[in-house]
């Protein structure tokens, strides 16, 4: 078993997440949130994929803006059995992004919330053409990485002067994550962003929007995001599904 599939990691992730109140992280939250709201725009009789939904964080967000029909898919048992606990009247399953169980043209939207950064190469591509494969035609795709500046300076974070970590950012490199203390085996795959680029459209979408979420002051920010003040923090892709793939 992969470190990120087991309970122990389920427990530790759905506490990172949640935020010690309970409410939700605060980087998440009022930095996030906002723009994936504005983004996923009327959702209202819908149907949606969620994928890599952990403990169900941003399946909720999606059920709250009134889809017909909500679904959440991880690799992780135990976080999808915390998130049918805890979120009543949408359907989870266990289910690699790379390997889904639906038929053609199921959904409307896809959203997969920092999950692409945390997989293989070949897993992003197959996972990609998934997407294409379950999509209506005009289908969209919101996706959601770790900005791959933002980790240069965070997880795996190249030791030495600043023009070195620079230099790192056009590598194609396997680091180690830093947030989930303890799980030797759960790594980030830091890949400029021009590798997503051309992922998603040689998978057969369009780039309709792209932007980037820099950390911004706000009531409660902790001491580590203080720190990494005006860093971009998150790169959002918005996709449309095209008819036929480029490749």
């Amino acid at each position: 078993m992969k470190a990120f599939e087991s309970r122990e990691f389920a427990l530790q992730w759905r506490q990172h997440v949640q935020g010690n109140d309970g409410k939700g992280s605060a980087v998440r939250v009022k930095l996030l949130n906002p723009k994936l709201e504005g983004l996923i725009g009327g959702i209202r009789g819908k149907k949606v994929l969620d994928i890599g939904c952990g403990e169900g964080f941003s399946t909720m967000l999606l059920a709250n803006k009134g889809a017909k029909n909500v679904i959440g898919a991880d690799v992780n048992g135990y976080s999808i059995g915390f998130a049918a606990h805890d979120i009543e009247g949408t359907a989870f399953l266990v289910a690699s992004m790379d390997k889904l169980p639906f038929s053609l043209s199921s959904f409307d939207l896809v959203l997969c919330y920092n999950v692409l950064m945390n997989s293989p190469d070949d897993e992003v591509r197959n996972g990609v053409s998934e997407w294409h494969r379950v999509l209506v035609p005009d289908g969209r795709v919101i996706a959601v990485i770790i900005h791959p500046l933002y980790s240069l300076f965070g997880n795996g974070a190249a030791s030495g002067e600043e023009a070195g970590r620079a230099r790192r950012y056009r590598l194609n490199e396997k680091i180690l994550v830093d947030t989930m203390g303890g799980f030797g085996d759960f790594f980030d795959y830091r890949r400029p962003l021009c590798w997503y680029a051309n992922a998603f459209t040689d998978g057969g979408f369009c780039i309709r929007t792209f932007d980037e979420v820099f950390v911004s002051g706000f009531e409660g920010i902790d001491e580590k995001h203080r720190k990494r003040m005006d860093l971009p923090i998150f790169a959002v892709f918005e996709l449309s599904k095209l008819s036929q793939k480029s490749r």
